[in-house]
């Protein structure tokens, strides 16, 4: 993502599942996981009727398990 597209989600707040999507997968692409936690959580409980909301749990959860070792 380009840099200013990724701050100007991050300074007006994502608030579309996709910008959270997009800032969950930057961060762990980038070798970030941890910052990838609040966007997913973020998903849940902000568009939990959605159902890219269980995708967004999935991917928390293994990402716990395998990248942060949190199990």
């Amino acid at each position: 993502m380009p840099r200013r597209r990724r701050a100007r989600v991050e300074a007006g707040g994502a608030r579309s599942i996709d910008d959270l999507f997009l800032l969950a997968d930057v961060a762990r692409r980038s070798g970030h996981p941890g910052e990838a936690v609040a966007p997913l959580e973020r998903i849940g409980r902000e568009h939990g009727a959605d159902g890219r909301a269980a995708v967004a749990a999935f991917t928390l959860g293994r990402m716990q398990l395998e990248e942060l070792h949190q199990p």
